[in-house]
């Protein structure tokens, strides 16, 4: 019993002592975010080389563009209009889209989507994190 009570005591004094961390949480959690959505679905020649190449440009695209914070990659396993995967590219700026679409890398995404891509489909809009 008394060291449910001290367990108690030293959790409720915790949070008496320490509450800016729990606010500086809250505040980093509403930090808006910018994001370019892709979908495309794969021409039926393309290999495993092709797709590689192309979804290596994106990975690499944060160390390179200002304002591109990250970027997500996911297969999808079904979809309406049967796209094959899905990219977030999740900016802290919108101008961070206008670095990404005159970076030489969105050139060389452009180069391969024109052999690679048989469809695409983009959204954008913001977001809280």
């Amino acid at each position: 019993m008394v060291k449910k009570r001290l367990f108690l005591v030293c959790l409720i004094g915790t949070f008496l002592l320490f509450p800016n961390k729990i606010q500086s949480q809250e505040v980093q959690s509403n930090q808006r975010v910018f994001c370019h959505t892709l979908f495309y679905k794969f021409s039926t020649s393309i290999t495993e080389n092709d797709k590689a190449e192309f979804l290596a440009l994106f990975k690499s695209l944060p160390k390179k563009v200002d304002g591109l914070e990250q970027v997500d990659i996911s297969n999808i396993e079904s979809s309406s209009e049967e796209f094959d995967i899905i990219i977030v590219l999740s900016f802290n700026v919108e101008d961070g889209l206008i670095a990404y679409q005159n970076h030489p890398d969105h050139d060389k995404i452009n180069d391969l989507a024109s052999r690679l891509i048989s469809a695409y489909s983009y959204y954008r809009y913001w977001t809280n994190q």
